[in-house]
């Protein structure tokens, strides 16, 4: 079985100039993931592919929906990478 998508990059946004600092290694990346719901199951974590699925880093989940888990409905977080 293949995994679903179920994530989106909210910055930085397509199309978008990022100005970075010389001794900037890295660009944030900050997004949103909507867990399958029906199970009420929240999200564990977030991987992030930078080579097109060849190879998966974890994401830094940021927030979290306060939810009642005895609620069978969507979860979301924010995460960051």
């Amino acid at each position: 079985m293949g995994h679903i998508l179920n994530c989106v990059i909210a910055y930085p946004e397509k199309g978008d100039e990022v100005k970075v600092k010389p001794d900037t290694l890295c660009v944030p990346i900050q997004g949103v993931a909507v867990g399958e719901g029906g199970d009420g199951a929240q999200i564990t974590k977030v991987v992030v592919s930078k080579d097109n699925g060849k190879t998966w880093e974890e994401a830094k989940i940021t927030k979290r929906e306060n939810k009642d888990p005895s609620r069978k409905t969507f979860s979301w977080v924010h995460w960051e990478y």
